[in-house]
């Protein structure tokens, strides 16, 4: 029997090798996919609670407010797309972890009876399981926000109630054929709709009580080897008077985790699946259900186009062959991607739904959520069966990815132009910068890319003075980050989407009602414009003309940056991302997002009453 440890040197290298600070780490880990659905799990919460506020809801829905009541649609449906998502995520990510831990023990068997009775036996659970397959593989369900007069006729002094929210008609979802047996219980015990506020509630909190559970059973389990730790940390206190931070982990994730996670810098483990077994087998099997597609004859359902400046791409002139999706010559949906002797061969809806199944699989595989996006990863799967269905390649799909990924996964750096926005310095904005697009930066980055050999110097130049005329003297969000470049574009989009309409509320114009603020990312800018054109017997004009009277374009110079400052510069910079951040802080963040962004609406702009008048009868003869 060995000594127990004695010096510092010994103490910690006991405690690091202890198992209760194995199970703290664990717990940490896990932590993660639980944080992520905790956010999305709020964010969707407060949407819908402002939409379901009599008030908030009326404006919405006001046809004076109809864009912005169009906008306020699509969020929801975005955040109920990361709700359901993120719910799926964290199913398979508690699965596999109890799955790998705790198989052999006792407490795996507790787990899985409160699985089943939780979640499998559950309704509500096969409704946000089978509803994150629909919004997969089928599409956004048709939802509706609504307005809800109601009175007891046996209290007529009370007045009447007013409801607003956002639903789906059980009648459209009941059309999928994709729903288990219980998730069509759960519509059809619904009524007519079924609430997004009602459904989304109830689940979260089921989710956070049965995790609430788990990890004080894995504590129980795992009791006497916290004990054992905390012993050990106690008579390394004690010898040197060190300081070391308590088993549990903290209960957020820092932000330096979402925007640049730290892994092994070994090549080789760096880009290792855990779970490479279980991969190659999902990757054979869909191998084995590629089969071959008849199409329709296109010719027969289209016409020649006559749109100028249309050009027509080959089959034969892609890089890679053409994925096809669509119906088959028997109506069903169908994926193509591999082309064999002038025949195409592909997944079913079925396949295809593996496919994407096993693209998440991969995504939730620890690393590749932090540095792929889901598009490489679907990708990078068919690429691997194209080259396996032809013999090209023998390896296997998760060598393939994994060695993929280690040729794509770089330090990147995303800038993302803010339209109408000019500043004179770059400077921080919580997480990512917000940083000028200057003609020497611009400059510098033409020599960069000219230096490299074999480019066309005549077509490199036209690219970079058409980016010089579009963007010069524009601000950018400026993204650092470790991925794979989709990944960043996926990201840093959404990040930056998010810090330009948080800065948008700092702006003057948020304001100021009788001024639309022009600021936005370049190509989501929503200045409007009019385009007409006029005949007469002998006359013709084509008039073009912005619709905003009172536009206003920002400009920040550097001695503007302490006033920014004194009215929450770096406060509301806290809130570019969700995660870590408070239900209240949280409410707050997306107050500010939807205010900024009604600011650069045309819906502002005062409306005529005037009725117009009606052509004559020849014109409309004409």
């Amino acid at each position: 029997m060995s000594d127990p440890p004695s010096s510092a040197k010994q103490l910690q290298d006991a405690i690091m090798a202890s198992r209760g600070l194995a199970h703290a780490n664990r717990s940490y880990n896990r932590s993660f996919s639980l944080n992520i659905f905790k956010a999305n799990a709020a964010e969707l919460t407060e949407i819908v609670l402002r939409v379901s506020h009599p008030d908030e809801g009326l404006r919405f829905m006001s046809q004076e407010n109809r864009e912005a009541g169009v906008q306020m649609h699509r969020e929801v449906a975005r955040r109920l797309h990361n709700f359901v998502a993120a719910a799926k995520t964290l199913v398979e990510h508690t699965r596999n972890f109890m799955r790998e831990c705790y198989s052999d023990t006792s407490l795996y068997q507790v787990y899985q009876q409160r699985v089943k009775e939780e979640f499998s036996d559950s309704p509500l659970g096969h409704f946000v399981q089978d509803l994150r397959n629909y919004m997969l593989h089928k599409g956004l369900p048709n939802s509706e926000m609504f307005l809800h007069f109601s009175q007891d006729p046996n209290e007529p002094d009370k007045g009447a109630q007013l409801k607003t929210g956002i639903r789906y008609p059980s009648s459209s979802l009941t059309e999928w054929n994709g729903w288990t047996a219980l998730a069509r219980k759960f519509i059809n015990g619904g009524g007519d709709f079924v609430e997004i506020l009602d459904f989304s509630k109830l689940y979260a909190k089921k989710v956070e009580s049965f995790h609430t559970w788990l990890q004080n059973e894995l504590d129980l389990f795992h009791a006497a080897d916290i004990a054992a730790t905390a012993t050990l940390q106690k008579a390394l206190r004690n010898l040197e008077g060190a300081s070391i931070s308590s088993v549990r982990p903290p209960d957020s994730i820092p932000l330096t985790d979402v925007y640049e996670p730290s892994i092994d810098n070994n090549p080789v483990a760096e880009f290792e699946i855990k779970n490479a077994d279980e991969i190659n087998e999902e990757g054979r099997k869909l191998l084995s259900q590629i089969q071959k597609m008849e199409f329709p004859d296109s010719r027969t359902r289209t016409f020649e186009t006559e749109r100028a400046n249309v050009i027509e791409i080959r089959n034969s002139e892609l890089a890679k062959e053409p994925i096809l999706r669509g119906a088959n010559k028997d109506g069903k949906f169908v994926v193509s991607f591999i082309r064999v002797d002038g025949f195409h061969f592909g997944l079913d809806e079925i396949g295809f739904g593996n496919l994407l199944d096993l693209a998440e699989k991969i995504s939730s595989a620890g690393w590749p959520s932090h540095y792929l996006s889901r598009s490489f990863i679907e990708n990078s799967l068919i690429d691997w069966l194209r080259d396996s269905f032809k013999n090209v390649s023998k390896s296997e799909l998760a060598r393939r990815i994994s060695t993929e990924s280690e040729l794509s996964v770089q330090e990147l750096e995303l800038w993302a132009p803010i339209a109408h926005l000019e500043v004179e310095v770059k400077f921080d904005f919580g997480p990512v910068q917000i940083a000028p697009i200057s003609k020497s930066f611009l400059d510098q980055l033409r020599e960069k890319v000219l230096s490299h050999p074999n480019l066309d110097t005549n077509q490199t130049n036209s690219l970079f003075d058409m980016i010089t005329k579009e963007i010069q003297g524009f601000a950018a969000v400026v993204i650092k980050m470790k991925a794979e470049q989709e990944r960043i574009q996926e990201e840093g989009d959404s990040i930056a989407r998010d810090a330009v309409a948080l800065l948008q509320f700092l702006s003057p114009a948020s304001s100021a009602s009788s001024y639309v603020n022009a600021t936005a990312l370049l190509g989501r800018d929503t200045i409007q414009s009019s385009k007409l054109m006029v005949f007469g017997k002998n006359s013709f004009s084509y008039s073009t003309k912005v619709i905003p009277k009172n536009l206003f374009f920002w400009r920040i110079a550097e001695n503007d940056l302490s006033s920014l400052r004194a009215s929450g510069l770096d406060q509301v910079g806290k809130l570019v991302s969700p995660v870590g951040l408070s239900p209240l802080q949280l409410a707050v963040r997306s107050s500010l997002i939807l205010f900024g962004t009604a600011s650069t609406l045309g819906s502002r702009l005062i409306i005529s009453t005037k009725r117009p008048r009606l052509p004559d009868r020849s014109m409309q003869q004409n």
